[in-house]
């Protein structure tokens, strides 16, 4: 859930019997809200409070979807020069309504760069990352119906062992991992979490392999269903698109 508009406040602390005025404060919240967010069916009103809160799924979409670009492990300027043409033709300004990365991103300017695909960025530290980029090693945030968790590749070791992984999974206590360290892309369904590795959108190289499959993933999430685009380039420098589906178990 999301916090919307806090300084609607002053309209909620003289309120006493707000079961009864509920409906008429929902009307005229609605009417203000329609013209940016048409498609919101529901809102969730906590008078004690004064706040206002919406579904994030509803977040910035009509259809009630959320496009999530995960990406990371850029090694820019350091092991790569950019992140693929290609790959930016298909990262659009005003498409994407979130950005997880995982770190390695390496410098301010390329941070900026993601920034002018959307402005709403989630990053966590990389080993090689410059001071300001992030300190954060670890967070928890709720997209749609999820609890998604974004590491860093250096919090767990190896972070290859799925093991490990699974630990990480259960002391953040989330519905999807996301991760990076290995430089290539991978969504798979372990113990009924979802695990997501972008990759490399550049194709960095590592010291396991020297030439990496550069990669990114979207995921587009709606409600408890989750789809994983897995975007890698193709020999032929196409792009090849493989799909997994996550679906959450719901109590």
């Amino acid at each position: 859930m999301m916090k919307l508009f806090p300084y609607l406040y002053d309209l909620f602390f003289i309120i006493s019997d707000h079961i009864k005025m509920e409906k008429v404060y929902k009307k005229i919240l609605l009417s203000t809200l329609h013209r940016k967010y048409q498609t919101i069916r529901s809102l969730h009103f906590d008078f004690s409070k004064g706040e206002i809160f919406y579904p994030s799924k509803f977040l910035k979409s009509k259809l009630g979807k959320m496009l999530v670009l995960l990406i990371g492990d850029l090694h820019i300027p350091y092991r790569a020069h950019e992140i693929l043409k290609v790959f930016r033709e298909h990262l659009q300004p005003g498409k994407i309504h979130q950005i997880l990365c995982t770190g390695n991103v390496c410098i301010k300017s390329e941070l900026d760069y993601l920034r002018t695909i959307c402005n709403e960025i989630v990053v966590v530290k990389g080993e090689y990352d410059e001071e300001g980029i992030s300190s954060t090693e670890q967070t928890v945030l709720t997209i749609g119906g999820f609890k998604v968790g974004l590491i860093s590749s250096y919090s767990v070791f190896p972070i290859t062992d799925q093991s490990r992984l699974a630990l990480k999974q259960r002391e953040l206590d989330v519905d999807i991992l996301v991760h990076g360290g290995t430089h290539q892309a991978d969504a798979s369904v372990y113990d009924n979490c979802f695990y997501l590795n972008p990759g490399s959108a550049t194709g960095a190289y590592i010291s396991e392999d020297p030439h990496p499959t550069p990669s990114f993933i979207l995921l587009n999430v709606q409600g408890t269903t989750a789809i994983a685009y897995l975007y890698t380039l193709g020999e032929e420098g196409n792009i090849l698109v493989n799909k997994v589906k996550f679906s959450k178990d719901e109590e």
